[in-house]
């Protein structure tokens, strides 16, 4: 009996590292990598979670909340840390069955997770309703900076199709 439970741990050591996901905590944030996706992220204490998505050549950060949005909609936000506060716009999008709140532009939220403790955001939504939410940057700078590298590496390179030889012409003299 011990030999076969020592058989199925080697079993499970040698092929379960292939399923299981690849997740890495940094302060308050979490990374995680699959296959082709790549996220950081972390969680308000409202349930609101803030993070960036990688899947492919393509990189986004997002806003996920309880509170619904109206698909395809653009939302207009402002988002502040301990530094400086900034005009934004929030783009929803249906992802599977859930609803996100896409941040543009990159470079600006890019440069506001880097700096300070803390980063926040407020959403003007339908019917007046506005929404407001804080979120923790620490661990963010290695979270999000690990991210990108690991996404540039899965990066699908673009290459140009073969170079396909032309058949050989065929004139003949008369």
């Amino acid at each position: 009996m011990r030999s076969i439970l020592t058989l199925l741990l080697v079993f499970l050591g040698w092929f379960l590292p292939a399923f299981v996901l690849a997740q890495t905590t940094f302060e308050r944030w979490t990374l995680e990598s699959k296959e082709i996706i790549t996220e950081a992220y972390t969680t308000s204490e409202s349930n609101t979670t803030f993070g960036i998505f990688c899947s492919a050549n393509q990189c986004m950060f997002y806003l996920h909340q309880p509170t619904a949005c109206l698909p395809n909609q653009r939302y207009p936000a402002l988002v502040r840390n301990q530094l400086q506060a900034q005009a934004i716009t929030m783009k929803c999008t249906l992802v599977g069955n859930k609803l996100f709140l896409i941040i543009e532009p990159f470079n600006q939220i890019l440069q506001a997770t880097q700096l300070g403790e803390q980063i926040s955001f407020a959403v003007s939504l339908q019917s007046s309703e506005f929404i407001t939410t804080r979120f923790s940057l620490v661990g963010a700078r290695q979270a999000v900076t690990q991210a990108l590298q690991i996404s540039s590496q899965k990066a699908v390179p673009k290459v140009a199709p073969p170079v396909q030889p032309a058949p050989p012409s065929r004139h003949f003299a008369q």
